[in-house]
């Protein structure tokens, strides 16, 4: 029975079969039959009280009552086992083993039946509040309009933070309760701080990176921070202004707040001109026309004649004398220009004057990607007929056209109104619309095949009737062909591939066999064709029908033919020709050649930060008009020399990535000592491996200055804080100075978002503390051995 009791683990069962064995042993070993009957009865009783009580108390609390009863019947049992041992003992020495046996015997009972008994605790989940302060060296200058005016000494941007954060302790342990308080100090990067404190160690002033890690940290229970209190003098020199107001944005977009502190002043008036970041698309179509607009400010009219250019890759494009408004002193200049190229460029607005201490300028940047994805036509004819349609039908055909058509029988557009229909153009098809377009179009024509590079094709029929009209000037002259000396018409003739357009991309794959099945076609032909044209089509007695040549960065053909529908419907081999024939045409029009170009991310760096590995130049390199699957290109190569020296040449580890390729200057392994000042020319090259296309090279450059960007004016930047702060107001978001700094503290301690959670924590003796139990046991036993031994027990 006593055995059988060991390997019962309930408390309440172990505890009645104990009852049960106590009471059948004294039964057994009782000499009156009573005794037996009294004993047995009591067992029976003890039994069915035992299960009342479960059924009334409940099984918890009955669990305990069964516990003591246990612990209980197990001190009877050993004191009768004392009794009857027949050995004399004092009272004293009784009560004393009997208490080291019950105590054994109590954690014997503990290791079977494993008591376990439900905690209840109560916690809260606090909100995380993100704080960044601004360590970056800049912090250690002191401003004019410093408040303590009995100093003898102006104080630093860092002491007078310091102050204010004394003055603020119990505010701050007020919201240490709050929140879940993570503070960070800004520099290259973010370091974490144990404590708000002020300090001016940082080389960098990196806002924008610090507010979109700020953005990524999370609360002990996942979620995003409450709100972000960055405190700064706003100096960013690691990033655009751009970047700083689009991280707020983001944070904004999370519901989390921006509350932003500025601690210094901006610069003195008689410095400071401030361009506001350029608002252009970061992606265009190659050759669409973008508008530029540059506005800044100045302070007081302390830029008397203020100069503005506009570069495209560190070449000017562009350059105007801005008037400024004498009562706000903001001034405003609208640029037009198109990409140079197709790929990434860095578009860069330059202000320069004259100030007190001699010639200054400031300068505001981004990178725009020119792509050419999809080719735009624009068919432009006066009323439609058959052969606008068929050619429309062909080319929309062909996923890689996006064809748009304009018809002129209405009201004709006028010149303003068609530059920005050329705009973005690619390939434009005029047909029968000269004496409908004013004189001005021309030029704008010319204009934007000339110096922008579109595609231009003219139907011939009609022009040469108009030789004598000057306003069409400008089209001859980026004519491929002379119109000058009408010419008979020819009636029907049959057209042949010259040797020229045999070989050339316009004609490509058109057998010469199947020329001579298509059906006759009617027009006029092209006169002298100009020295560098390529006479693609002529008829049986060598006169010119197609003729093609590059006008500028453009591409003119000029048609004789009246039209070419004729041929889609002589047979299957003629429509394969008149679908080539346009396609090819268009495509070569768009002259879309691959290209590659480098660039890095910034344009100037500081010389300490790329030497201490806080900062590095990420370079990115791609090809244009062209597959960028990998197998069309082999391994490339990247190089970094500073200007005019061939010795210091740097071969760059380039990574391919999201369909580009990446690098970054310099290499983790550089000594500081070799990263030098001054311009540095990257050059980046790349084979194909098609066998179109020979090696593509491409060049850009970036200037590392030997300058301290924290001392760099300006040293303090509030109205980006501001602007900052603002991007978030929705959500509470809020810009303050310094001195609003305790109101700032006083209203995040005053609201309490904690959430009280309630947490049931089950507790397990055995489990937590199984080897407490086993030497308590262990001693018990040898303390009773030697009590057993002295008292010459057996």
């Amino acid at each position: 029975m006593i055995l059988a009791n060991l390997l019962i683990v309930s408390p309440a069962w172990l505890a009645a079969g104990l009852v049960v064995s106590a009471a059948l042993v004294a039964a057994v070993r009782s000499r009156q039959a009573t005794h037996r009957v009294a004993a047995v009865g009591l067992t029976l009783t003890s039994t069915l009280v035992f299960a009342s009580l479960m059924l009334w108390i409940g099984e918890a609390d009955a669990h305990i009552l069964l516990a003591l009863c246990a612990v209980a019947g197990g001190a009877w049992l050993i004191w009768e086992l004392l009794r009857r041992q027949g050995v004399s003992l004092s009272a004293e020495r009784r009560l004393v083993l009997l208490a080291v046996r019950t105590a054994a015997w109590f954690a014997v009972l503990m290791l079977l039946a494993r008591p376990a008994w439900d905690q209840t605790h109560f916690d809260y989940e606090r909100p995380l509040l993100v704080v960044l302060i601004d360590h970056s060296a800049s912090m250690e200058l002191s401003d004019a309009n410093d408040d303590d005016a009995s100093a003898q000494q102006p104080s630093t941007r860092a002491e007078r933070l310091a102050r204010t954060l004394r003055a603020t302790t119990n505010l701050r342990a007020q919201i240490a309760e709050r929140y879940e308080v993570r503070v960070h100090a800004i520099g290259s990067d973010l370091r974490p701080l144990k404590d708000w404190r002020a300090g001016q160690e940082e080389p960098l002033t990196a806002i924008a990176g610090a507010l979109r890690a700020a953005s990524r940290m999370r609360a002990a229970n996942g979620t995003p921070p409450t709100g972000v209190l960055l405190i700064s003098d706003g100096a960013e020199n690691t990033a655009d202004a751009v970047e700083v107001l689009a991280a707020a944005a983001a944070l904004a977009d999370a519901d989390v707040r921006l509350l932003t502190v500025s601690v210094g002043a901006a610069s003195t008036p008689d410095d400071m001109l401030q361009l506001d970041p350029l608002v252009v698309p970061a992606k265009a179509p190659y050759r669409e026309m973008l508008r530029v607009p540059v506005v800044g400010r100045v302070n007081d009219g302390a830029v008397p004649e203020l100069q503005i250019d506009l570069l495209w890759n560190g070449e000017r494009v562009g350059h105007t004398t801005p008037q400024i408004d004498v009562d706000t002193g903001v001034f405003r200049s609208t640029f037009t220009t198109t990409p140079p190229a197709p790929g990434a460029h860095r578009l860069t607005a330059r202000a320069y004057w004259h100030g007190s201490g001699g010639p200054r300028s400031a300068e505001v940047s981004t990178v725009v990607e020119a792509v050419d994805d999809v080719i735009r036509v624009l068919q432009m004819v006066r009323v439609p007929r058959t052969e606008t349609g068929a050619v429309v039908r062909v080319l929309r055909g062909d996923p890689q056209l996006e064809v748009t058509q304009a018809m002129l029988f209405d009201t004709p557009p006028t010149g303003a109104a068609l530059d920005a229909i050329w705009s973005g153009v690619d390939v434009i098809i005029l047909d029968d619309v000269w004496t409908w377009l004013p004189d001005v179009a021309w030029n704008s024509l010319r204009t934007a095949v000339v110096e922008r590079g579109a595609g231009l094709l003219v139907y011939t029929s009609g022009l040469q009737t108009l030789t004598d009209d000057p306003g069409l000037e400008p089209l001859r002259a980026i004519l491929p062909a002379s119109i000058d000396d009408v010419p008979e018409s020819l009636g029907e003739f049959a057209c042949l591939p010259t040797r020229t357009g045999q070989r050339h991309p316009i004609l490509a794959g058109i057998g010469d066999a199947v020329w001579s099945s298509l059906p006759r076609l009617a027009g006029e032909s092209l006169g002298t064709p100009r020295p560098a044209a390529a006479v693609l089509v002529s008829d049986d007695v060598e006169r010119s029908l197609v003729v093609g040549h590059e006008a500028g960065r453009g591409r003119v053909v000029a048609l004789g033919l009246r039209q070419t529908w004729p041929w889609a419907l002589a047979s299957d081999a003629g429509r394969d020709v008149h679908e080539r024939f346009w396609r090819q045409t268009v495509v070569w029009l768009a002259n879309r050649r691959p290209r590659a170009w480098v660039i890095s991310d910034r344009h100037t760096y500081a010389l300490h930060a790329l030497q201490s590995g806080r900062r590095s130049v990420a370079i990115t390199a791609d090809v244009t008009g062209a597959p960028s699957d990998d197998d069309n290109w082999g391994a490339p190569t990247l190089t970094v020399r500073p200007r005019g020296d061939e010795t210091q040449v740097v071969q760059l580890t380039v990574r391919r990535r999201h369909g580009r390729w990446l690098a970054e200057y310099p290499p983790a392994d550089t000594p500081p000592e070799l990263v030098l000042p001054g311009i540095h020319e990257l050059e980046f090259s790349v084979p194909a491996t098609d066998g179109t296309t020979a090696t593509l090279t491409a060049t850009g450059r970036f200037e590392v200055v030997d300058i301290d960007l924290e001392r760099r004016p300006p040293t303090a930047d509030p109205d980006l804080l501001l602007a900052a702060a603002i991007r978030t107001q929705h959500v509470g978001g809020l810009g303050v100075t310094l001195a609003e700094l305790p109101g700032v503290l006083q209203a995040l301690a005053e609201v309490d978002d904690r959430r009280r959670v309630e947490r049931v924590v089950r507790y397990d003796v055995v489990t937590r503390d199984p080897w407490g139990l086993y030497v308590w046991l262990v001693a018990l036993f040898a303390l009773e051995w030697v009590f057993r031994k002295r008292w010459g027990l057996p």
